[in-house]
């Protein structure tokens, strides 16, 4: 927000703090803000424009520079944009459930994932050692009896290493060296055996069993081989909505209606080059749902796109447009467009 901005950046001023006079007219985030149902894209808008208004007024062209210039020292909320890296070194800044709007999510998840993939185990080798298990935990169980022991029988452990469980603690540790301290962050359960043999009941290839067992997936109907029955994608939504997934990759076909704990929601290049601000604020709409997460963050990988939201108050600026080319073209007939 440009107000916080400009407070961050009073020791950089000329005199080394804002002028008497700015201070004085302005008016801060807090008592602007202090009814945070007012903070919305137009206020913030709003509220910019008054603030230059204010620098404006002091008739000081230094102060302005100064004002308006980047802080090239203050600390970046987020990492630099860069999707090869969502789900390793920059894990830390999305705690939770991630969802990517592309639009093409089986391509881009496993562009995203290849790291990831490299490390994976064999399925079988997985299945051979729970088979190892159940075989030691029978010879055990019949020890015990004829030992006449009561105990309970041990539970069986997955072969599947923590720091592959995208998000979990050991993930981070391995996959994020430049993590902050005190970094937010969201507790991940380790799949266990029985998710495992759930999960390689799912119609699709390896790659993306391994995928799910790490806590990833794609909401794509070519994964789907039948398409009368979508077992893979509605195996995904469920696992959404039940917060085993960290990361999923979805098209438009997932936009409109669905109710799942995305803590952030990122818009792809590809997704915005082909999908109206209104298909955009859908999707920006899946993050924060009430009632099922904390927090939620919209990222654009383009700021254009997000320049197209913030065109006019009710972000449809888009779509008016382009009735309006219509309505011209209609009353024309035909001959402006």
């Amino acid at each position: 927000m440009t107000g916080i901005a400009a407070r961050d950046r009073s020791s950089s001023t000329p005199e080394g703090k804002l002028k008497d006079g700015f201070k004085k007219d302005m008016v801060t985030p807090e008592v602007k803000f202090a009814d945070l149902s007012e903070l919305h894209h137009a206020s913030i808008r709003s509220y910019s424009l008054e603030l230059l208004n204010c620098v404006s007024e002091q008739g000081d062209d230094d102060f302005a520079k100064e004002f308006c210039k980047p802080d090239a020292d203050a600390d970046s909320l987020f990492p630099q944009f860069d999707l090869s890296e969502m789900l390793f070194g920059n894990a830390y800044a999305f705690p939770g459930l991630t969802l990517v709007a592309d639009d093409h999510p089986l391509e881009q998840m496993l562009k995203m994932s290849e790291k990831l993939q490299e490390q994976f185990p064999r399925a079988s080798d997985i299945e051979a050692d729970i088979k190892k298990q159940e075989e030691s935990a029978v010879k055990e169980k019949k020890f015990k009896e004829d030992d006449e022991q009561q105990d309970e029988a041990p539970q069986m452990k997955l072969k599947f290493s923590p720091d592959l469980v995208i998000q979990s603690d050991s993930f981070l540790k391995r996959w994020c060296p430049k993590r902050p301290e005190k970094a937010h962050t969201i507790p991940r359960v380790l799949p266990t055996v029985n998710e495992f043999l759930s999960i390689k009941k799912l119609p699709v290839d390896e790659r993306w069993q391994m995928l799910a067992l790490a806590g990833a997936g794609s909401f794509d109907p070519k994964l789907d081989s039948d398409p009368s029955n979508p077992v893979y994608t509605q195996w995904v939504h469920e696992s959404m909505t039940q917060n085993k997934l960290a990361c999923v990759t979805a098209g438009k076909e997932f936009t409109w209606g669905a109710n799942v704990p995305a803590s952030t929601v990122v818009v792809t290049k590809s997704f915005a080059e082909t999908t109206s601000v209104a298909g955009m604020l859908q999707y920006v709409g899946r993050a924060a749902r009430r009632g099922l997460t904390t927090h939620g963050q919209a990222i654009f990988e383009r700021d254009e796109d997000l320049q197209r939201i913030f065109a006019s108050p009710d972000g449809l600026s888009t779509e008016a447009l382009t009735m309006e080319r219509y309505a011209e073209w209609w009353l024309s007939r035909g001959k402006v467009w």
